[in-house]
């Protein structure tokens, strides 16, 4: 569109905020009655508005005031009026701001015009299309030239009046940040090194500036490709041949001769080229110049259209405030007659209120002797209802007491089949207790079966050179703990010779046991756990290995020990005791003792567990039995006499009272879990005792954690022995 149509739009515009003024005046005066002084409405209304008294008006006082003055509109209208008062975009409307949009100065045609035409601008500038030139190269700048000639040639614009818009220092040429702005006014948004590129490729004479001329040189080369038949048009803004004028009026010298005589960089075969025109017919010119004036006339007949109707909104804008004003009047006059007439009716009425008064008093004392009677009336029926109900009261006790006494018998029955339900517990708990004992008979039985069957079946490995054990057996300290652990498993033969080793070394771990403690109890030999050295010309030979799994609850085939032996040794399935050892981490003074880090040390506990704490009771329970000295309670919780209880210490003593030590993620006894400890648990308790943080328990620690509920456990054991 051309720039008429912007200025009808602006102009259409400014006629809806015209009649938005007109609305809001005659709401305003008509709520605040002020007939002389329109700012004196305006201050009035602004002050009611302000609720908060903050000096500006924010949108939901805003929205408020318009709900007051009973303007119908939805809150997307409120809000968009709410933009027009708010000139400044800060959210919210001073005083200035109101006068400002009720009150504007009235603006001369040209200024109206000149305004829209700014308004245009801005509308393009956010609507912008990127210009930019592909790679940098000749193809991607004739790309962005011949962008620039299709908006020029579509939008129909006057070049001579744009060229003297964009020469703003009125020199005739244009400069690189002069070429930015009139492709900014075309619509187009370029960064500067594209600007480079697109304004040498119209810089014809590579003088650094560009003329008129050079601009409808430079859009001349499409002209045919994007008028067809047509002819050109570019012209429509000069004469022909000649320079053109300068924005002050000067004549501006024409193109160079090649670009008029006949050359290869001529604009078209008609003419000299001029400042503005370069080869363009007079009849083309003509038509274009009578399209634009026709346009503007068309214009102007809007803009007047509009200003009537302006003008006509306005008067009827005073009508309606004069009707306004005559219908206050009116309102006015009927108010006063209402008065007057409520002025007679209040005499009337005092006088009626003087006879109702009288007749109130009166009716007054006939009350009171009636109420006298009722009064009387009313002690005696309560004297009456006091004694009924306390003959209630009696009876309702009398039914509390018979209730209580359901209630007890209920009780007592409850509390005896509570009890015969505890007693067949302990019953099934003994009998269950009784059964693994069995299950635990069984498997020794079973194993010491096994054990017997392979002395019978042992090979003869004299040859070896190494001294065979007498015996073993995997009856053990060591199974013992791993029966409450571990169930019983086969090791299966598909598993390789590394994997049967570290699963033995996990469960020995799990024991706390080193690899010469576990061969000592199976072979019998207690020395063996402290001088292995001692049995260096001894061999571990089939049997004993077996022995060794079984009492970690691991069994192993006898076609897979010996493969397993055999594979060591290189020859015969025995290897020698220090070679064993050396398999689990043992002997030769590498891993002859596992080290496992104290698992006390960095740990916080707030509070003790339910369960932990009857753990804890169970062992204060023990040794009270026990001993009846707390250093002798002390001493047989640190067998070693170091002066501190470990943890392992104390989970030993744990177990001489009787609760099973289970491991942390293994499947323990879960039928027994409130008769087993953890390692966790064990650890919780140490922690909690343990004051400097050392990860044991010292003497004056451990006496704090008997003393702790010391006067409840004496009372617990006394009770028992009475019982």
């Amino acid at each position: 569109m051309g720039q008429g149509g912007s200025v009808n739009r602006g102009v259409g515009k400014a006629l809806a905020e015209e009649r938005v003024r007109a609305e809001i005046a005659v709401k305003l005066h008509l709520a605040i009655g002020d007939r002389q002084n329109h700012r004196a409405v305006l201050e009035a209304a602004f002050r009611a508005s302000d609720a908060d008294g903050s000096g500006e008006i924010d949108f939901n006082e805003f929205c408020s005031t318009a709900a007051a003055l009973n303007i119908g509109v939805s809150e997307e209208e409120l809000y968009y009026a709410f933009k027009k008062f708010d000139r400044d975009g800060g959210g919210t409307i001073d005083y200035h701001e109101v006068v400002d949009f009720m009150c504007p100065v009235i603006k001369s045609h040209a200024e109206a015009q000149k305004a829209a035409h700014v308004e245009h601008l801005m509308r393009l500038a956010e609507n912008r299309e990127a210009l930019e030139v592909a790679d940098d190269t000749e193809d991607g700048v004739q790309q962005a030239v011949r962008r620039v000639a299709e908006v020029v040639f579509n939008k129909e614009i006057n070049i001579r009046s744009a060229f003297k818009t964009w020469d703003r220092d009125g020199s005739g040429k244009l400069d690189v940040s002069e070429f930015v702005s009139a492709m900014n006014s075309l619509g187009f948004s370029m960064d500067l090194a594209d600007a480079r590129h697109v304004f040498k490729a119209f810089d014809v004479d590579g003088d650094g500036k560009l003329a008129c001329w050079e601009f409808v040189r430079t859009l001349g080369a499409f002209e045919a490709e994007l008028n067809g038949d047509q002819g050109p048009v570019l012209g429509h803004n000069t004469g022909r041949g000649g320079g053109g004028d300068s924005p002050d009026g000067r004549k501006l010298p024409g193109p160079p001769a090649d670009v008029i005589g006949g050359g290869p960089n001529r604009l078209t075969s008609r003419g000299g080229g001029g400042g503005g025109g370069g080869g363009v017919s007079s009849a083309t010119a003509k038509r274009m110049q009578d399209k634009s004036r026709q346009q503007m006339e068309t214009a102007r007949q809007q803009a007047e259209r509009e200003a009537a109707e302006a003008r006509a909104a306005a008067a009827e804008a005073r009508r309606r405030e004069q009707e306004a004003m005559a219908m206050i009047a009116r309102q006015q006059e009927a108010l006063a007659r209402q008065q007057a007439a409520l002025e007679a009716h209040g005499a009337e009425r005092s006088a009626h209120l003087a006879a109702q008064q009288q007749a109130a008093r009166e009716e007054e004392m006939r009350r009171r002797q009636m109420l006298a009677d009722t009064q009387r009336k009313a002690e005696l029926q309560r004297r009456a209802e006091a004694e009924a109900a306390a003959r209630e009261a009696a009876l309702a006790e009398r039914k509390r007491f018979e209730g209580m006494s359901r209630q007890a018998q209920a009780l007592a029955a409850q509390a005896q089949a509570q009890a015969d339900a505890l007693a067949e517990q302990v019953e099934a708990e003994r009998l269950e207790k009784e059964r693994m004992a069995a299950e635990l008979q069984e498997l020794k039985n079973q194993q010491r079966e096994h054990e017997e069957a392979m002395k019978g079946a042992r090979v003869n490995l004299s040859a070896s050179g190494l001294t065979q054990f007498p015996q073993s057996t995997s009856e053990t300290e060591i199974f013992e703990k791993g029966v409450y652990a571990w169930t019983a498993g086969n090791l299966p033969d598909s598993l390789s010779d590394a994997e049967i080793i570290d699963a033995i070394k996990k469960r020995l771990k799990y024991v706390h046991a080193t690899p010469e403690q576990a061969l000592a109890a199976c072979v019998r030999e207690p020395r063996l756990a402290t001088q292995p050295e001692a049995y260096a010309s001894h061999g571990v030979d089939t049997a004993v290995f077996q022995a060794f799994a079984a009492q970690l609850l691991y069994h192993l085939s006898d076609v897979r020990t010996a493969k397993l032996l055999s594979a060591i040794s290189g020859a015969l399935p025995i290897i020698s005791v220090p070679r064993f050892l050396m398999l689990f981490g043992g002997g030769d003074g590498r891993g002859a003792q596992l080290v496992k880090p104290n698992p006390v040390l960095g740990r916080s506990v707030e509070r003790l567990s339910d369960r932990e704490k009857k753990l804890l009771t169970r062992l204060r329970e023990f040794l009270f039995e026990q001993h009846s000295q707390m250093k002798k309670m002390y001493e047989r919780c640190d067998p070693d006499g170091n002066g501190y209880v470990s943890i392992e210490e104390f989970m030993n003593a744990m177990q001489r009272a009787g609760v099973a030590v289970n491991g942390n993620g293994f499947r323990g006894l879960d039928r027994q879990r409130d008769n087993t400890i953890t390692e966790d648990e064990a650890a919780n308790i140490l922690a909690y005792f343990d004051k400097d943080k050392d990860g044991f328990l010292q003497y004056h620690e451990f006496m704090t954690m008997l003393q702790a509920t010391k006067t409840s456990v004496l009372t617990q054991v006394m009770s028992k022995h009475e019982c």
